[in-house]
């Protein structure tokens, strides 16, 4: 699985392609997508944002927002296709669908504490591998 991770930091720019869309879903929780919803706003993150070269860590920020809303819904007990749907992309093995892989690799937990660790955890995990992947 750090291959995984490690493959998704180095890549991002590969995988990302024109964007993500940001938005809150009608359950209130954090999604993105290459697409916007099909209902409702969403927020465009451009490419240059995505792209590990970029300042103030906002590539890493965005892993890691993605990386703990992936983890929610896997504890949650979401299909893993449903997910890989949610986040999927065009051009094959992206950045979204590490995560995805990555978080379903993880045990499922059943009560909030452990929930809650399990969430924490795997986004800090993401976001350290990518801050570590742009270290010169």
């Amino acid at each position: 699985m750090k291959i995984a991770l490690w493959l998704l930091a180095l890549a991002p720019g590969i995988c990302l392609g024109a964007g993500v869309y940001k938005w809150v879903d009608e359950n209130g929780k954090v999604r993105f997508g290459d697409k916007p919803p099909i209902q409702g706003q969403a927020e465009h993150i451009p490419e240059a944002a995505l792209k590990p070269n970029t300042s103030d860590g906002d590539h890493c920020q965005t892993q890691h927002a993605l990386a703990r809303a992936v983890m929610r819904d896997r504890q949650a007990g979401r299909p893993m296709p449903e997910i890989m749907a949610l986040y999927a992309r065009q051009d094959g093995e992206s950045a979204y669908r590490a995560i995805v892989r990555a978080a379903y690799a993880k045990p499922r937990y059943s009560t909030p504490p452990f929930q809650s660790r399990e969430i924490f955890d795997f986004s800090n995990e993401v976001y350290r591998v990518c801050l570590e992947a742009r270290l010169p």
